[in-house]
């Protein structure tokens, strides 16, 4: 049976694949773009969290309505989608090499739309905004 849903969905995985292992877009934008694919998090609610709302050791994010700006202000963890050792694993080099970090968050999502625009343009491919990774499969 033809289901051309999947087919996207797997040219999707290989641009995404594309961008994070580039080494010519800077190393936190890929971890960003990486985090993204992972978690599926909306772009507003990436630009509120902070570090200690990522558990690698259960793989999950949680979304603490309090502290994260969530859709409808709700509470929930989320689980990282099975993109891939890779790209968890960039994540994870990422969050652990945190320390010079400040400790604030981006105040919106704009510069997180910027980099995956930025991203996108160097590695010549047509645009894939951030918020497409709400549906991955």
């Amino acid at each position: 049976m033809f289901r051309p849903l999947a087919n996207e969905n797997f040219r999707a995985d290989v641009r995404m694949k594309g961008i994070v292992k580039n080494k010519t877009i800077p190393s936190d934008n890929r971890a960003l773009i990486a985090f993204t694919w992972l978690t599926g998090a909306r772009d507003s609610t990436i630009a509120s969290m902070k570090l200690k709302h990522v558990d690698l050791v259960t793989n999950c994010v949680f979304q603490d309505a309090r502290e994260v700006n969530t859709k409808f202000s709700k509470t929930f963890t989320t689980y990282f989608f099975p993109v891939g050792d890779e790209i968890q694993h960039i994540v994870a080099d990422r969050v652990f090499k945190a320390s010079g970090l400040k400790p604030e968050h981006w105040s919106n999502a704009s510069p997180i739309r910027s980099i995956f625009r930025e991203a996108f343009e160097t590695t010549d491919l047509p645009y894939f905004n951030s918020h497409s990774f709400l549906k991955p499969w």
